[in-house]
């Protein structure tokens, strides 16, 4: 019994450990969209193989605990293990201002990890799954923000609906010539979705740092907590 409990207690403590370096290297990664000339503006020297650690180390944990980070949207940490997704997500959070919302993930995953290890040392181990989902939308009054995975999906699927459109204007013998240029001008960097668009801006060595002007104008009490507050600064 015992053996078994310090057996657990290990595998939380190695994914909090493996989880606090690639969140630390992912705040990195994310401010280097941000400063413009930063190290970090194209590539990471560790996010990409802790992006591999993590999944390895979250695949370890028992099925409950998994299951009750995936309900806190932890997948968002698990689908980026390379350079181009990487890279094409950091867009999608700057472009959006949903930068922050990482922040908040992360804390509420640090909370239920170290949960786990005291339900575990105290020997409540098996009522866990008593627990309640977590509901983070009680107190609220305004309109909930969707996930960032769903918000991810909807912005995939509203440029494949742009491009359908588009496909059908061509044919459409009511369209100017001009009109119809000008939205396939627009659309051109969007033609298959987030992943052409990153290897473009790759192939030309641009920074990943669009609009960041306004990105800051707009809202620069959440880049200053990104930067200044945070989890690891």
């Amino acid at each position: 019994m015992e053996e078994e409990k310090s057996k657990l207690i290990s595998l939380i403590q190695e994914f909090q450990a493996i989880f606090d370096e690639y969140y630390k290297a992912f705040m990195e990664y994310l401010r280097g969209g941000i400063i413009d000339g930063s190290e970090y503006d194209l590539n990471h020297p560790t996010l990409f193989v802790l992006a591999n650690k993590i999944q390895v180390a979250y695949l370890k944990l028992p099925l409950e605990l998994q299951k009750r980070l995936l309900d806190l949207e932890f997948d968002v940490f698990l689908h980026c293990n390379n350079q181009i997704d990487f890279y094409s997500f950091r867009d999608f959070l700057l472009e959006k201002n949903r930068f922050h919302q990482t922040t908040t993930i992360a804390q509420r995953v640090d909370s239920e990890v170290k949960l786990a290890e005291m339900l575990i040392k105290t020997g409540a181990w098996d009522e866990y799954s008593k627990l309640p989902k977590r509901d983070f939308n009680f107190y609220k009054e305004y309109p909930v923000t969707p996930k960032l995975m769903e918000e991810l999906k909807l912005e995939f699927q509203n440029r494949i609906s742009k491009r359908k459109e588009l496909s059908s204007n061509e044919n459409n013998s009511n369209i100017t010539e001009i009109n119809y240029e000008k939205s396939n001008e627009e659309l051109k960097d969007q033609e298959d979705g987030f992943f052409n668009d990153a290897i473009k801006k790759l192939e030309k060595g641009d920074k990943v740092i669009t609009s960041t002007d306004s990105i800051v104008g707009k809202t620069l009490n959440l880049i200053n907590a990104l930067m200044g507050v945070g989890k690891f600064f």
